[in-house]
């Protein structure tokens, strides 16, 4: 009786993990195919789900492809920040206390058909979490020590902020002209060219240029600031 009380409680233990193995909550995933127009991408799982088979030993399943999972990009106030998402980029996925389905159709207060929780029907995906057989580009280690960087890893392309200093560009070591600045620099250069007079020992008195240095153009960027 008692060995059977024992098979009997083992059951209910091995049973009880398979229920729990069964609930996904976070996983790294790798991006198959990504749609701009949707921001959602198909995502592979990289972690296979860990059950116990019937004498109680650990088996592991693949978890299937996840199709059309939402890539959150920080989104607020008509505002956001994307990336160019791509097939063998990483992402970290959550999966939601039920399913979003109807949620993500209406953005309305809903009522899901799919009650299971943390099923992987409520999967939304995070960019960002990589192995580590793949690090940021080692060239750019000492910016990322002394700031923010922004834009292309290892490429030019970048934004840097440091305590002090804004580069526009990996390489960037010159300041930016100021606009007002560079305008009144040449309004100065145009003014003492007009107004110049050369002495002159024939007849008559010395006299201004007779072609005089046109207005200088206003020199100020559409869109960047700095100062």
């Amino acid at each position: 009786m008692a060995g059977e009380d024992f098979d009997l409680a083992e059951i209910f233990r091995i049973h009880g993990d398979n229920i729990v193995g069964r609930v996904s909550k976070a996983f790294p995933g790798q991006v198959v195919s990504y749609d701009p127009a949707t921001q959602c991408a198909d995502v592979q799982p990289m972690l296979k789900r860990q059950l116990l088979d019937d004498d109680g030993n650990k088996v592991y399943e693949s978890l299937p492809l996840l199709p059309a999972v939402p890539i959150c990009f920080p989104r607020a106030g008509g505002y956001c920040i994307t990336l160019p998402m791509a097939a063998g980029d990483f992402v970290w996925v959550n999966c939601s206390d039920a399913s979003m389905a109807e949620w993500l159709a209406t953005g309305q207060e809903s009522e899901p058909w799919d009650t299971r929780k943390h099923g992987l029907s409520g999967a939304i995906a995070y960019p960002g979490v990589y192995p580590d057989t793949k690090p940021l580009a080692s060239g750019d280690h000492s910016a990322r020590v002394a700031g923010m960087v922004i834009g292309k890893d290892g490429g030019d392309e970048q934004i840097r902020i440091q305590p002090g200093v804004i580069q526009l560009g990996a390489a960037a070591s010159d300041f930016v002209a100021l606009s007002q600045k560079v305008l009144t620099v040449l309004q100065n250069i145009q003014s003492a060219f007009n107004t110049h007079m050369h002495p002159t020992a024939g007849t008559g008195s010395p006299s201004p240029p007779t072609i005089p240095m046109p207005a200088p153009s206003p020199v100020a960027a559409s869109k960047v600031k700095a100062q």
